[in-house]
């Protein structure tokens, strides 16, 4: 309840139940018997669902983190890729 009530707060969200109604999502791709990177590309919003952006969309919204990165590095890197996303709330 707490998280919520801050991102209600945060994202100027009317009461945290709206706010838990809304959503951003990242596809996250691993191909780990060829690379550590993991590719975390920021989503659109399509009405109730996500797609990704056209391939000549995607500058700023593709990133890359190492598997082996520390949950904070790799967690500022997700969040990163969250901030670029068009949520389907927008």
């Amino acid at each position: 309840m707490e998280f919520w009530g801050r991102v209600q707060e945060t994202y100027g969200f009317k009461d945290w139940r709206d706010a838990r109604k809304k959503s951003a999502l990242v596809f996250a791709d691993w191909e780990c018997e060829q690379t550590d990177q993991v590719r975390l590309a920021a989503s659109k919003g399509r009405g109730t669902s996500h797609s990704a952006w056209y391939s000549n969309e995607n500058a700023g919204k593709v990133f890359h983190a190492s598997i082996n990165a520390s949950d904070q590095e790799f967690g500022e890197i997700a969040i990163q890729a969250l901030n670029v996303c068009q949520p389907n709330y927008l």
